[in-house]
């Protein structure tokens, strides 16, 4: 393995230990922007069920959960209410089932903020990693190790 490399990835298991024995937090506990560079997981009965990286673990945390929350920031409970109401993969084409069309389903709607609000209740845990590139290395570590189920890291 090439040095550089190497020093990268040196302290990927230490990150995610720390990580995943960590205690769940809560949104007034997470770090204030200056602080909240890393790496993040919702888990569901002590079983990863996504992991995710920011640079403001705050914001991130509030665009996932927030009521308020668009589809663009809210991706996650987005997918989880195209699953529970069996809508199609995304095709990108301007269908019945775009992005903008499901916007304005009353049902979509319904479902889709049930399930910003359920993400707010699962476990959540962050630890600090501000250089970009550890950080992307970590999210697929502990995405691979943990088995994730809705990390994709295939090209689109």
């Amino acid at each position: 393995m090439h040095e550089k490399f190497r020093i990268l990835v040196e302290r990927l298991h230490e990150k995610y230990e720390v990580l995943t024995q960590s205690e769940p937090l809560s949104a007034k506990q997470l770090p204030p922007k200056e602080r909240g560079a890393g790496v993040y997981t919702f888990s569901d009965n002590g079983k990863v069920i996504y992991v995710g990286r920011t640079n403001n673990v705050k914001k991130r945390f509030a665009q996932h959960t927030g009521d308020g929350a668009k589809h663009n920031q809210a991706a996650l409970a987005f997918k989880f209410a195209r699953q529970i109401l069996n809508i199609p993969k995304p095709t990108y084409k301007p269908d019945e089932y775009s992005r903008a069309n499901l916007m304005l389903s009353e049902k979509f709607m319904e479902t889709f903020l049930t399930e910003k609000r359920r993400l707010r209740a699962l476990e959540f845990r962050f630890v600090e990693e501000s250089d970009p590139t550890r950080q992307a290395l970590l999210e697929i570590y502990v995405s691979e190790v943990c088995d994730s189920p809705n990390n994709d890291f295939d090209n689109h």
